[in-house]
């Protein structure tokens, strides 16, 4: 039949009801939606690239990402576990950590507010020890390290004292700000770590006591930058591993909010040396010292903290620049054949 001359389209039913069959669209179904993960397997696979390979490229990538958790070993001794360094912290903190990890006594130099004493802070509650900070000025004086006798007969005791008796990590902040002769006074205690006290007491150091020193010099004397700073006394400066400590960009960054790629810290640079090589490397740079006449001093101390920080693990670069040149200039560093 027509209409307004046009035939008509039957509809679906029309057609059904004269038996003729309406196959089903032939759009295609939409896939289900695959996850990331699924997605870059299939490519990886399709591209017959080594899934161990791209695994070792990402975790090369990740620890260029400043790292905001870093544990380290505290070898080699049995008892002590690892430590976790947690937030954003220095690149060089957990060379730090095994410094003070291997009982040495630590002394930080380097510009203002690089974070040094926030770094001994930090490593100290990973290690789960009380800290006792010292602001060292020209005026400190032996009742401020030792402590006194007060007016009533009772022993005033210091926080010097405390950490020695608790097994604290002390910070003497400003060190090269001391009086030389206030100095010496820690020789014994930070060397020996033993000390006589006011009321005639004899206290020997906790086990765990250690001494994180920091300064903006290499206690040789005022510079132009930072003209209240004295020289301290060879004997004194002798019982600590310097390292100095610059500004770390990454750092400053995540002040910021923003990341930046991280230095990473080669804590066994130039390899670990055997017991016997530390021995002549220390004669080797003692003769080099003699040769350029440079004011610097190395004795048996020196190759003890040396095997030490050999034994947890610190190469050999790293030995160089905090014991062998631990006080020398970029320029005296050359003249002894270490890389500064």
């Amino acid at each position: 039949m027509e209409t307004n001359g046009h035939t008509p389209i039957p509809s679906i039913e029309d057609l059904a009801a004269q038996g003729i069959l309406i196959p089903e669209a032939t759009t295609p179904k939409r896939k289900a939606k695959k996850s990331p993960g699924d997605a870059l397997a299939d490519i990886l696979r399709e591209l017959s690239v080594d899934r161990e390979e791209i695994a070792r490229i990402i975790e090369e990538k990740i620890a260029t990402i400043a790292p905001r958790r870093v544990v380290v070993e505290l070898k080699p001794t049995p008892s002590a576990p690892p430590i976790e360094l947690q937030g954003a912290h220095h690149y060089l903190t957990p060379l730090m950590a095994k410094v003070i990890g291997a009982g040495l006594n630590l002394l930080m130099t380097g510009p203002s507010g690089t974070g040094k004493t926030t770094a001994a802070i930090k490593i100290a509650e990973a290690l789960g020890r009380p800290v006792y900070l010292v602001t060292c000025s020209p005026v400190t004086s032996k009742a401020d390290i030792l402590g006194f006798i007060d007016a009533g007969g009772g022993y005033r005791e210091p926080a010097f004292v405390s950490a020695m008796r608790s097994g604290g990590l002390l910070i003497l902040d400003e060190l090269d700000c001391l009086h030389p002769g206030m100095a010496v006074i820690l020789n014994g205690a930070i060397g020996n770590r033993l000390v006589t006290l006011p009321r005639g007491e004899t206290l020997k150091a906790h086990p765990e006591f250690s001494v994180v020193a920091c300064a903006n010099t290499l206690g040789l004397g005022a510079t132009a930058e930072y003209v209240g700073r004295n020289r301290l006394d060879a004997a004194t400066l002798n019982r600590f591993v310097y390292l100095h400590v610059p500004l770390d960009s990454s750092l400053e960054a995540s002040f910021a909010g923003i990341e930046e790629a991280a230095t990473v810290c080669n804590l066994e640079e130039g390899g670990i040396p055997s017991p016997a090589a530390c021995l002549a490397r220390i004669r080797e740079i003692r003769a080099a010292i003699d040769r350029e006449k440079l004011p610097f001093l190395l004795t048996p101390r020196d190759l003890e903290a040396a095997v030490k920080l050999a034994q947890y693990g610190i190469g050999s670069a790293w030995i160089d620049r905090m014991v062998y040149a631990r006080q020398a200039t970029a320029l005296q560093a050359e003249r002894l054949g270490i890389k500064p």
